[in-house]
């Protein structure tokens, strides 16, 4: 059953020379910058995540929503996505990451932006990082239960602070679609999820000297692998209407 979803770009758009909108535009492509730190299982050792950059096929720690378990999922890409405005998140264990604004994080009432979250709210975090019980950090008695390392516990945000511009990236995880990230469960962003990205562009509404005020391109991206492309329409505005383009050649003889 094919899924359709629409999604708004982010004004980055507006600033530069080229208005084509690209993966990186949309609104919920949150991202981390490139020394956040992600533990990978089968080889025992943590990377930073701009270090993934290209790789396919590895695994990392995520979380299943439905038993709140930490197991194993495989990551399917590891991309940047260009330049981006950062945050700090600070929880009350000491843990930190630097993230957009606009991505998700897992709380009480599900999965929740950045900058939606609040401090004092609990967010998901693996019980161990780099080898540190978050209840030894919190003061609290050591665990019952040899599993219970394997559960997801709740920190708490203590503080969010914008944390300047820097390359960011991001992995696509199929199946649970998050990982662990220094220390903190997050998410995809949404067009991770996507099989097929559509944009719509039209030269016009940027340009009113334009040589094609009623052509319409729509550009086919995607992470995955496989075509991409551009197909150009006609835009007929007085109806909101977009037909098939139509080429026509004008042949000049001598006799004209």
């Amino acid at each position: 059953v094919p899924v359709f979803s629409a999604a708004q770009l982010s004004r980055a758009v507006e600033s530069r020379q080229d208005k084509r909108p690209q993966l990186s535009d949309l609104r919920e492509s949150g991202c981390l910058t490139g020394d956040t730190l992600i533990y990978l299982p089968d080889e025992g050792r943590f990377a930073p995540i701009e270090s993934l950059v290209g790789q396919a096929g590895f695994g990392v720690t995520s979380l299943n929503p439905d038993t709140l378990k930490l197991e194993r999922a495989e990551a399917s890409a590891a991309f940047c996505t260009g330049v981006k405005p950062v945050y700090r998140l600070t929880t009350r264990l000491g843990r930190t990451i630097r993230a957009t604004g606009n991505h998700p994080f897992y709380t009480f009432e599900g999965w929740q932006r950045l900058d939606a979250l609040a401090v004092g709210q609990p967010i998901a975090v693996p019980l161990v990082w780099q080898d540190v019980p978050a209840l030894a950090i919190a003061g609290m008695d050591a665990l019952d239960q040899p599993d219970e390392a394997e559960t997801a516990h709740w920190d708490t945000v203590i503080s969010i602070t914008p944390d300047g511009e820097a390359p960011v990236y991001d992995l696509t995880v199929p199946r649970l679609h998050n990982f662990v990230a220094d220390g903190i469960i997050v998410h995809n962003s949404i067009e991770q999820d996507a099989d097929v990205v559509m944009f719509l562009y039209r030269d016009v509404v940027y340009n009113q000297a334009t040589e094609f005020p009623n052509q319409a391109d729509v550009i086919v991206a995607k992470h995955r692998n496989g075509r991409t492309d551009t197909v150009s329409l006609y835009f007929d505005g007085s109806l909101t209407k977009f037909m098939d383009g139509a080429v026509r050649r004008v042949s000049l003889t001598e006799d004209r």
